[in-house]
């Protein structure tokens, strides 16, 4: 392979990896810290494995070993947006199926030692049919951005279908259609992952709250200690329960 084919290859199967940044600023800037910690994980691994496929060299791991790593971490991304997608209202709930999806992805893929699809297959089968089950059970429609909806649909198909023509090196000797299909995915998961309304935290400050400040505002003069409105408890609750769900 010459300097210039090589330069070509790199920039497709590599410099496409940053199609998965839009995505992570989602999950940081709604502090879905487990799904940022998988994506910057995924995002590392898959770099690291086209950036050795790339130039034909070991980075610490062998590009095997990366790939492997990668098809983890990958299965576990696109489960985590599944279980978002439930859009369940119970953050007990999601935190649970996000250990497990984890879990059940490395357990299967060591079964499947890396490369079978047959157990992994059926984990994420499971976790597929979980939102269908829900909202089909309770006969209403998810909470979906239908305009949302379409573009994330149409850029995974997309994707796929390159995918599908890339595999083949004698059709794709510079891993063009590898990169447009990494490129599609990150667009289709930066919409997807907002198919679910998400809302930021009212208070954006860290600090935590003085509950000197909070036992005053409960307390009328002459009065006592009064019951909290609905008034009081964004305050108070914002911060509890980002701390119940993360």
């Amino acid at each position: 392979m010459s300097v210039w084919e090589g330069t070509l290859t790199f920039c497709f199967e590599v410099l496409t990896d940053v199609a998965f940044l839009p995505p992570l600023m989602i999950m940081h800037r709604y502090r879905r810290h487990f799904e940022l910690y998988i994506g910057v994980f995924q995002l590392t691994t898959g770099f690291l494995y086209n950036f050795c496929n790339a130039l034909n060299m070991s980075v610490f791991l062998t590009e095997l070993q990366w790939h492997a790593l990668n098809n983890i971490l990958t299965t576990t991304y696109f489960l985590l947006l599944l279980i978002h997608l439930q859009a369940n209202s119970n953050p007990t709930v999601d935190i649970v199926l996000r250990y497990i999806a984890f879990t059940a992805v490395w357990i299967a893929q060591i079964k499947d030692e890396y490369w079978n699809p047959y157990y992994t297959a059926l984990v994420v089968f499971a976790f597929c049919m979980m939102p269908v089950c829900k909202f089909c059970g309770a006969m209403r429609l998810p909470p979906y951005d239908s305009e949302k909806l379409l573009k994330g649909l149409v850029a995974g198909i997309a994707s796929a279908i390159c995918f599908c023509v890339g595999l083949d090196d004698q059709v794709d000797p510079f891993r063009l259609f590898h990169g447009l299909s990494q490129a599609l995915v990150g667009s289709a998961l930066y919409f997807l992952w907002q198919l679910v309304p998400l809302h930021e935290e009212e208070k954006k400050s860290d600090d935590p709250i003085d509950p000197r400040l909070v036992r005053e505002a409960l307390v009328v003069p002459g009065m006592g200690a009064r019951a909290m409105s609905g008034q009081d408890l964004p305050l108070c609750t914002s911060h509890l329960a980002r701390l119940e769900y993360y």
